[in-house]
């Protein structure tokens, strides 16, 4: 019984993982319907976009400016779900890419607070019934 109920907990996390999912698109230009943090009573104007297998969901901030878009995966700095900090001629930016539906609206910690407990949920259910 653990067994399927293992295969099952690693099945939902690898699947959930994998299904098609959107980012949204943005910057903060736009009238500030884009800002940080998010304010999702302005979503309804912020396109969404499907990013192919190899694109991620896009998160930068530099100074006050955001915008969220998609990016190639090879130009995330510090992996798939992770922010990091770039200065180019002395100015400072914060990307942050992740893969998994809309999640470029949160800062990353957020978000990985958000999988953590999603984790430790499922982990609960499956593995302690």
């Amino acid at each position: 019984m653990k067994r399927h109920s293992l295969s099952t907990f690693l099945g939902l996390i690898f699947g959930w993982s994998a299904y098609a999912y959107e980012c949204y698109s943005c910057s903060n230009l736009m009238i500030g319907i884009c800002s940080d943090p998010f304010d999702k009573s302005k979503s309804g104007n912020i396109s969404r976009i499907k990013p192919d297998p190899h694109e991620r969901c896009l998160k930068i901030k530099v100074g006050t400016t955001v915008r969220r878009h998609v990016v190639n995966a090879t130009n995330c700095p510090s992996g798939k779900n992770a922010c990091g900090q770039e200065e180019d001629d002395g100015v400072k930016s914060t990307i942050c890419c992740c893969d998994s539906d809309l999640c470029n609206q949160a800062s990353f910690l957020q978000q990985q607070i958000q999988l953590l407990f999603g984790a430790l949920f499922a982990y609960g259910v499956f593995i302690h019934h």
